[in-house]
């Protein structure tokens, strides 16, 4: 089993954004708005500033201890209006309201996570996209990682694979379907609901999972020389773990992009990248 260093390719993304942000003069401008005490967002809050600044791209928080949804779209609008700002995000989640009305009043151009109805219709619809959600951005970058080693384009690599996806939130299953789709995988969502999942599993070439659910993807469960990209988080006092049982599928996976050290730190550099690209986006408009 090889492991898919999430850390080492998050660098290598911050390194090229880096490079374009020098090369095309460009200055980024990343809004969070950052409602309520979740500890978690908070500490998440933290690496996206650390990323960003790290590269040159300037952050600007909007902390709030609450907010209503009125007053949060009036905040959207104002950021959406600021020729200064290129970036707006909306930290996850948020207390009191489902925030997806909120949310799709931010700009696509600004839409950097990718959660506007028209940004998501957009890449469904598999061509003119360019803002897609982080965590899928690097679930495909961890799979494109794959293929590279096996000097195949990832185009070449998914052709035809069965690609079981154990999700369905419009953050990491709905646009990462959308994205393996339109590099030719077979792709099948599961969800709480879904019958014989194991079947499922026994089937998959690549399997991305976000249950949540420490360890419920083990050794038996999976076929031989499967790729694993685990994007589950589960944490306590002793640690933190995701999906994916290491030990227990290390005989029989191919490939493992572990919990910590795999997605999480390349989606926060996926972020970046996207903030980058929307900045250079309105630069030529």
């Amino acid at each position: 089993m090889q492991i898919i260093d999430g850390k080492a390719l998050a660098d290598s993304v911050l390194t090229e954004e880096k490079n374009r942000i020098i090369n095309d003069s460009l200055s980024p401008r990343l809004d969070i708005i950052l409602i309520g005490n979740n500890i978690a967002s908070k500490v998440y809050v933290s690496k996206k500033i650390e990323a960003a600044q790290s590269i040159g791209v300037e952050v600007t928080v909007h902390e709030f201890d609450d907010l209503s949804e009125d007053a949060l779209i009036d905040l959207i609008k104002k950021l959406n209006d600021d020729i200064l700002v290129n970036a707006i995000i909306v930290q996850l989640p948020i207390p009191d309201f489902d925030p997806t009305n909120a949310i799709s009043h931010i700009s696509p151009r600004k839409d950097v996570d990718g959660l506007n109805p028209f940004s998501l219709g957009k890449l469904w619809q598999g061509s003119g996209y360019s803002l897609v959600p982080a965590t899928a951005l690097a679930v495909l970058s961890s799979i494109e990682h794959v293929a590279r080693s096996n000097n195949m384009s990832l185009e070449e690599y998914l052709r035809g694979k069965n690609a079981l996806i154990i999700n369905r939130s419009v953050i990491i299953g709905k646009p990462v379907a959308a994205l393996l789709l339109n590099n030719n995988a077979t792709v099948t969502i599961a969800h709480s609901k879904t019958q014989d999942l194991n079947t499922l599993l026994k089937q998959a070439d690549i399997v991305i999972s976000g249950t949540g659910q420490a360890g419920f993807i083990t050794g038996d469960k999976i076929k031989q020389d499967a790729v694993i990209i685990d994007t589950g988080f589960n944490k306590n006092d002793e640690g933190m773990w995701g999906d994916v049982d290491n030990d227990s599928v290390a005989s029989k996976a191919s490939w493992v992009s572990p919990v910590p050290g795999g997605i999480g730190p390349l989606g926060v550099a996926m972020l970046i990248s996207n903030t980058v690209e929307a900045a250079s986006i309105q630069i030529t408009l």
